[in-house]
Order: structure tokens, then C-alpha cells, then sequence
């Protein structure tokens, strides 16, 4: 339920205060979610009780249940209009493998450690602070504009090279409808 009303919330304060800067928000979420995840080390332990799990568990909807919409602008953004749904594509197959494997993950991870959660916390915790360190060192976020975008994707032959520099696509790589028909 908190995901729910956190997603809209996060669109809203990416949408104001985030535009062309949506991986810092992300960063923000998923960082803070790392700490969450490390905190659930502790659920067990008999000095904190229901209300620090079940804060802990608010915490974590608001947080890494809630960044998925933040991630599909970020890949929508970050490639020429026309590609859109194949980053949307992309996207869903790695929110969908992560949702497939991390339970797989944490389980084995429990199993290996005679079944402590603190563990598989631990685990999930160190990953997603790695993709924290990935978005902040690897991924770079590119300003595109739409009027280079137009300029390069219709242009002659001479432009092949800048078409495969921009965007990463030759023209073996563009579809039969954007060469005949767009």
C-alpha cells in the first residue's frame, strides 16, 4: 500500500525538482533503501520490536518497491523518442529478472547461513548498494535534443556516422519502417 501512494509521490517530486536529473533522485531512493535493507539485520533482535519492523517495512515501500517508475523515465529519456518501447522492453526485463533471482538470491543465501535472515538482509543490502555504485560511476544520464535527434535520424548517408556515434545504432540496426517510411 505505502509503494502505491510513494510511486505517485516520487513521479511528482521527479516531475518539479528532478528533470533531467532523475538518477540522482534514484540514487537517493535506492541508497536510502540500502540502509533499510542493512536495518533489517536487526528485526529479529529482541530489543526492537513490531514497530521498528514494520517502520523499516513503510520505509523500504517508499523506497526500492517505489523507484521502478523513476527507472522507466530514466530509460525512456534516455534514448530517441522512436526507441521508447524498446527501452520500456529492456527495462521491465531487468525489474523482472531482479523480482525472479532476488528471492532465489536470498534464499540460498539463507540456506548457506542455517537460515538466518540477517544474512540474506545483508546480502540484498550489499547488492543494492553495488547498483547504487553502478548508477553513480558507470551510468551517465544524456541530455538529448529532439531537434538533433530529427536532424540525424532523417538525414542522407553522410549522417550514418553520427547516427551510429548518438545513438549506438548503424544502419543494419534500423528498422524497415524508420528507413522507408519515417
Amino acid at each position: 500500500v505505502t509503494s502505491a501512494f510513494a510511486r505517485v509521490f516520487l513521479g511528482l517530486i521527479s516531475d518539479h525538482f528532478f528533470v533531467e536529473k532523475r538518477t540522482t533522485l534514484k540514487v537517493w531512493v535506492c541508497s536510502s533503501a540500502t540502509l533499510f535493507f542493512g536495518l533489517m539485520v536487526f528485526a529479529n533482535d529482541q530489543n526492537f520490536g513490531l514497530w521498528f519492523v514494520l517502520t523499516l517495512t513503510v520505509a523500504l515501500g517508499v523506497t526500492i518497491a517505489s523507484f521502478a517508475p523513476i527507472g522507466l523515465v530514466i530509460a525512456v529519456e534516455a534514448v530517441p523518442k522512436r526507441l521508447s518501447g524498446t527501452a520500456i522492453g529492456y527495462n521491465m526485463v531487468g525489474v523482472h529478472l531482479g523480482g525472479f533471482l532476488g528471492p532465489i538470491i536470498f534464499g540460498t543465501v539463507m540456506d548457506t547461513f542455517h537460515g538466518s535472515y540477517k544474512a540474506g538482509w545483508l546480502v540484498t543490502a550489499t547488492l543494492t548498494g553495488l547498483a547504487v555504485l553502478l548508477l553513480v560511476f558507470v551510468f551517465k544520464e544524456k541530455k538529448i535534443n529532439s531537434d538533433k535527434i530529427e536532424e540525424i535520424w532523417n538525414g542522407d548517408e553522410e549522417k550514418e556516422k553520427l547516427k551510429t556515434e548518438y545513438f549506438g545504432v548503424g544502419d543494419l540496426e534500423v528498422s524497415y519502417n524508420d528507413k522507408n517510411l519515417g
